[in-house]
């Protein structure tokens, strides 16, 4: 009896090593198929004779997409023989993505009263799922005025999303953020006229069906101090002739009064 064995493999799902075969009693494992990054394995030529103990078991290690979004997933292997109607048995397994997203907040540690300061946001997905949608919020210090803000420097292939800003509040979305990806929010605002401490955290959420397995590395938080003086400074321009003309009067004129004195 020859027997067929097809095993085609759910979409997002290949081989990450080779398919083996073990036979026991008097079975016989026949030509087997299913190499590293192929999406199906199986068998030809393979026997099975009828009594207790002979049967075939198939190890095959699997690699699941980062992008992968099929979920339950369901293999179906098919088994055939020339005398026999053909059968098949299917495996169902939900989905457990997982990704470990991250963000890093950095900014100066002082600035001027009225001066302008940057804060900078990155995000960065560790995997091993893909985390596209990644939503993120910076509530801004009430005392800082003039906000904007903007996404850039995508590496890993990641894809900056819309950014929004509302009151003090900056938010978006990273549109594509595969595992070692990553994304720069960059945003601008104006400090206080007086002096005082700055502080606040800024998050990041995976998108919905996404399990991140670190989450203590959801929020950064940033301190700056205001300090110093806002009043501008005109330099006066000592070296000009007519200044150094009345400083040599006002030097004569305090010698004659001195001598008036005495």
């Amino acid at each position: 009896m020859s027997i067929t064995v097809n095993d085609p493999l759910p979409a997002g799902v290949t081989l990450s090593g080779n398919v083996l075969c073990a036979a026991t009693g008097a079975a016989a494992c026949g030509t087997v198929t299913g190499t590293t990054g192929q999406t199906t394995f199986g068998t030809t030529g393979a026997k099975i004779p009828v009594g207790a103990g002979n049967s075939l078991t198939f190890t095959a290690p699997v690699a699941f997409a980062p992008s992968m979004t099929t979920n339950p997933l369901v293999n179906t292997v098919t088994v055939s023989d020339p005398s026999s109607p053909t059968r098949s048995a299917s495996d169902t397994d939900t989905l457990g993505a997982a990704a470990d997203v991250s963000i890093t907040k950095t900014g100066p540690a002082t600035v001027a009263p009225g001066g302008q300061i940057t804060w900078r946001l990155t995000i960065a997905n560790a995997g091993p799922s893909s985390a596209n949608g990644a939503t993120f919020s910076d509530a801004l210090p009430a005392a800082v005025s003039s906000i904007s803000a903007s996404c850039g420097s995508p590496s890993g292939g990641a894809a900056c999303g819309a950014i929004g800003v509302v009151g003090q509040l900056v938010s978006g979305s990273v549109a594509m953020l595969p595992p070692g990806g990553a994304v720069v929010i960059t945003i601008l605002a104006t400090a206080p006229a007086t002096n005082g401490t700055l502080v606040n955290t800024a998050n990041v959420v995976p998108p919905p069906g996404i399990t991140d397995p670190n989450p203590a590395n959801q929020t950064s938080t940033a301190s700056a101090i205001v300090q110093g003086s806002s009043a501008t400074s005109i330099p006066i321009p000592v070296d000009a002739t007519w200044m150094l003309t009345l400083l040599a009067m006002l030097v004569v004129g305090a010698g004659m009064h001195r001598i008036r004195y005495r």
